[in-house]
């Protein structure tokens, strides 16, 4: 194990043991930062420089969904709709709440398998006016380490969260977990992040300063402004989870007085997941009133918009209409989807596969329209069903999937795609638009090519009848001339730009 790294760095052989742990990996400069931060929180609220607001705040999350560059592997939309729905309860008692701003849908394997050797290119992906969550196969930030040592960590250089895929699920608390040093939280254990306290090394009674030169807390709170987390409502925590194998710790570890350490096992900054209530989690009211004062410190003045969603639960699930239960469809590759509106519901997951599992060859969209069209293989059998939300109202149900036959004919369509590229010419280093106007919701094959013809970029679109711009990540392409290709089904549709110094 590196103990150069930090927050929860467990070894394989505790993996091997299925002993289920938060690692969190910010390094140990951002372990100072986030102390220094939360130091200025305390002595901001304490002068009364912060005004707390009373009513529920909304902050505005851009998930960026990285994939391969095929497009596979990247995390299902339901599982970050679920996350979204377990985060915001865990806030709810803050008067803290969290939005969809945007899907941002990346494909590049490198950024997907290894982000630490493409950090560049989350610099040019970060949202400046939104929380940035990046979710990739691992969340190692230090490529020397052993693939799923780290499952999410916070960067306050950077000011993003990373998620490991694995753990954007409703059940996990990882995010609540690093939202909480995303808004100036230490673990209560601080201090002992890179060493687990441990009889036969440190002594029992505990020593006076934690490995990391941080004073150990003691039980009878005498020093809880200066030791441990610094906060005096969360009790000491020699990070007791390391290799603990219930939520009940009951170890024996003294406080440097003698007095018998008793954590709170169950305390979000905590890591003792171990079989755990999810419901029984909590941060404390002090961590609640740091959490609120960094919200309205001027280092988080971006994430205050002026935007409230629509932030009434939605109640009911959709029906799927058409094509009915074991229906066979005529073509295939122009197969229209329909469903009722469901109110409040503003975008729909449709997902439409070949099992009923929808893990195999899944094709996910989202849209705003109860209708869709898609192309698939003539002659088989396909599941599909239908996830109603809006920005804010994910925790919402999936329709029971229903099964439908393609048939073996090749419909004809005269689709209706009128598009453009802008600015044309557009300069080194700036993003290209999309303007795309039509009169149907479908799912189409974008791709770039250069001036002899060489493909430089491809991924697939989820165009709507409702939406009329979208961004195209272009401040890497150099001068010269370009085609970009639409593609829906059998047809092309083509546009030239160039770009110049």
């Amino acid at each position: 194990m590196n103990l150069l790294k930090t927050c929860l760095k467990f070894s394989l052989l505790l993996i091997g043991l299925s002993l289920q742990a938060q690692y969190c990996g910010m390094h140990q400069q951002s372990i100072e930062v986030l102390s220094q931060r939360l130091l200025s929180n305390k002595a901001a609220s304490k002068a009364g420089l912060i005004e707390q607001r009373m009513e529920t705040q909304y902050v505005p999350i851009t998930f960026h969904l990285v994939a391969k560059d095929d497009g596979s592997q990247r995390v299902p939309e339901g599982e970050v709709l679920d996350q979204l729905c377990s985060l915001n309860q865990d806030f709810e008692g803050l008067d803290i709440q969290f939005y969809i701003k945007e899907f941002n849908y990346i494909d590049n394997t490198t950024l997907f398998e290894e982000h630490g050797m493409a950090s560049a290119q989350m610099d040019n992906e970060q949202d400046p006016f939104g929380l940035d969550i990046f979710i990739f196969k691992s969340a190692n930030n230090d490529t020397t380490l052993d693939d799923g040592v780290t499952f999410g960590y916070y960067s306050p250089n950077k000011d993003w969260l990373v998620m490991r895929k694995d753990q954007i699920n409703s059940r996990s608390i990882v995010l609540t977990h690093e939202m909480g040093h995303f808004f100036s939280l230490l673990h209560p254990y601080h201090g002992w992040d890179r060493e687990p306290w441990d009889a036969a090394i440190h002594g029992n009674p505990s020593p006076r300063t934690s490995p990391n030169g941080v004073r150990t807390e003691l039980m009878n709170g005498s020093n809880c402004q200066n030791a441990g987390d610094f906060l005096c409502d969360t009790p000491p925590d020699y990070f007791f989870a390391f290799g603990w194998e219930n939520c009940i710790y009951d170890g024996g570890a003294l406080d440097p007085n003698g007095d018998l350490v008793d954590p709170d096992e169950l305390n979000y900054m905590s890591n003792f997941l171990n079989e755990c209530d999810r419901e029984a989690y909590h941060f404390s009211p002090r961590q609640e009133e740091m959490m609120q004062t960094d919200l309205q410190s001027a280092q988080r003045r971006y994430l205050r918009v002026d935007f409230t969603p629509f932030a009434e639960n939605i109640e009911e699930e959709t029906t799927l209409l058409n094509p009915e239960k074991n229906a066979t469809v005529e073509s295939y590759n122009l197969v229209g989807l329909n469903w009722e509106v469901v109110e409040g519901a503003d975008q729909y997951l449709v997902e439409i596969d070949r099992v009923p599992t929808f893990t195999v060859q899944p094709t996910r969209i989202i849209t705003d329209n109860t209708f869709l069209e898609v192309s698939l293989e003539p002659e088989k059998r396909y599941y599909w069903r239908v996830r109603p939300f809006n920005r804010y109202a994910t925790c919402t149900t999936t329709t029971t999937p229903s099964v439908f036959f393609t048939g073996n004919s090749a419909g004809e369509t005269s689709l209706q795609l009128a598009w453009n590229v802008f600015p044309n010419p557009a300069r080194t280093g700036t993003n290209l638009q999309l303007e795309i106007n039509t009169e149907r919701s479908f799912e189409a094959r974008f791709e770039l090519f250069n001036s002899v013809g060489q493909l430089i970029d491809k991924r697939t679109l989820a165009i709507s009848a409702l939406e009329r711009m979208k961004e195209l990540d272009s401040t890497n392409l150099s001068a010269g001339v370009y085609i970009a290709r639409i593609t829906v089904g059998e047809e092309r549709f083509q546009q030239k730009f160039v770009i110049v110094n």
